[in-house]
């Protein structure tokens, strides 16, 4: 009910995530693939192979594709070579250096709206760029890459590191600076037990999918802010047992309240370690090293 609050504002966020990250985000595959029509750039003349049957058809392919490819002289083809590769390094600037940071600005918007009953604001978009940006990107690339060995690996294997690390854009979202080691180690945590509702949850929203899709592929859109606001509400409840550990949302300046160091907030920079009791009653137990009391050089009396 409440994203219907600031629907539009997540509607334009969810928007400019999907143009970054392709399908709304790096855990899924929610997005609008959209396909290219080559008939428009390329006129075959396959006539003659429609009036005969389907072997005919398909044997005109490979000569038309020939004759295509002899059409073009050696510039023609060093230009396409050029294209391709120009084409590429931007392709992959974006998705090492700036879409990892959408996706986690989508996260803290959708974060902090929740948080506050209302919009958070576009600028969220950007936050990641300024709060420990270079640790954002190096932990999400580390992410991605072991997802990518893991689907090398039989597929399967990825679809699992995928689910174990599912928080991570959510857990930088609010603690930027944590160590990458911490961050992996805590979105398994917060995964564990809740792989497979995690993906129930995520495909529950396949008629929705359809449905938007059958409308010229339009209304796949106007899913993603309750796509992308669920997915937040189910950060907001597998985090409860972390509280004390993240830095929280709703706060409009991260590094002013860096700087005034909470009292209520433990730090955390150190390796944490846990103990898990019955998944229907679990609760965690983390030891960190507090730095030693030291006696006020004053006393008051």
């Amino acid at each position: 009910n409440n994203i219907r609050k600031y629907f539009w504002p997540a509607l334009a966020v969810s928007m400019i995530n999907s143009l970054f990250n392709g399908n709304g985000g790096s855990n899924g595959s929610n997005g609008v693939q959209t396909g290219v029509n080559i008939s428009q750039e390329y006129n075959f003349n396959v006539s003659e192979g429609m009036n005969g049957d389907l072997g005919s058809l398909i044997s005109e392919v490979p000569h038309a594709a020939e004759e295509m490819i002899d059409s073009f002289d050696s510039t023609t083809i060093s230009i396409l070579l050029i294209g391709i590769l120009i084409g590429g390094a931007i392709a992959l600037t974006i998705g090492v250096f700036a879409a990892p940071v959408i996706e986690v600005g989508k996260n803290r918007f959708y974060m902090e709206s929740r948080q506050r009953g209302r919009a958070a604001g576009i600028n969220c978009m950007i936050w990641g760029f300024k709060n420990d940006y270079l640790n954002i990107i190096w932990t999400m690339l580390v992410r991605n890459i072991i997802v990518i060995l893991g689907t090398l690996c039989f597929v399967i294997p990825g679809i699992y590191f995928a689910y174990c690390y599912h928080m991570v854009p959510y857990i930088l979202a609010e603690n930027p600076d944590m160590r990458t080691s911490d961050v992996l180690r805590m979105s398994k945590d917060m995964m564990e037990g809740h792989k497979f509702n995690t993906w129930v949850l995520r495909f529950s929203f396949i008629g929705w999918w359809i449905l938007g899709a059958l409308a010229c592929g339009v209304g796949t859109y106007l899913v993603f802010p309750y796509y992308d606001g669920t997915l937040a509400e189910l950060y907001a409840v597998l985090r409860n047992p972390y509280t004390n550990y993240l830095n929280g949302f709703g706060r409009d300046d991260y590094n002013e309240y860096q700087n005034q160091n909470m009292s209520w907030q433990q730090p955390y920079g150190q390796t944490y370690q846990h103990s898990h009791q019955d998944v229907s009653e679990r609760t965690y137990e983390y030891s960190y090293e507090q730095p030693e009391e030291t006696e006020p050089a004053v006393k008051v009396e």
